[in-house]
């Protein structure tokens, strides 16, 4: 018997992540997939890692940056909703041991737009299967990437991918 799990359902090769690359992905993913099925998923998961790891450069010191992305995590993880300005101040003290700390508190701020999207304390009522990151899709991102990288031509792409 299977087991639920996550999967990707699409992929798109994008020459950059800008807005407007984005829309077009996620309507053609609309009007191929939830719109022909009736369905929409309640849960959308993307990934931000990336600008947890340009904050780096903020830190002269790693050990610093590690209390930094940790904090990060915790916040993340923040399960009951009256700790979540705690979590926050506290990623703002650590923040502020960075050589630049308009940085990385900049960081904190364009985060905690979409905080309900991603703090445990919001996202726990939906279904999810308890999967809170995206390393699945990262490991299947990397072996397409490594199709990509060693095929000479697109047809070997398709067929690596195949």
């Amino acid at each position: 018997m299977g087991s639920l799990k996550s999967f990707q359902i699409a992929i798109a090769w994008m020459e950059n992540e800008c807005k407007n690359l984005y829309i077009w992905f996620l309507t053609i993913l609309y009007n191929k997939v939830y719109n022909v099925y009736n369905c929409l998923p309640s849960v959308f998961m993307s990934n931000r890692d990336q600008s947890l790891r340009n904050a780096s450069k903020f830190f002269q010191n790693d050990d610093n940056y590690e209390v930094f992305k940790n904090k990060v995590k915790a916040l993340d993880l923040t399960f009951d909703k009256k700790n979540i300005e705690l979590a926050i101040e506290s990623v703002k003290q650590v923040a502020k041991k960075a050589c630049n700390p308009k940085k990385p508190l900049a960081y904190v701020k364009s985060l905690m737009k979409d905080s309900k999207l991603w703090i445990y304390a919001d996202t726990k009522y939906f279904c999810h299967m308890g999967i809170s990151t995206t390393a699945c899709a990262k490991m299947s991102y990397s072996a397409f990437k490594r199709a990509i990288e060693t095929a000479s031509d697109l047809n070997l792409v398709f067929e690596k991918i195949d």
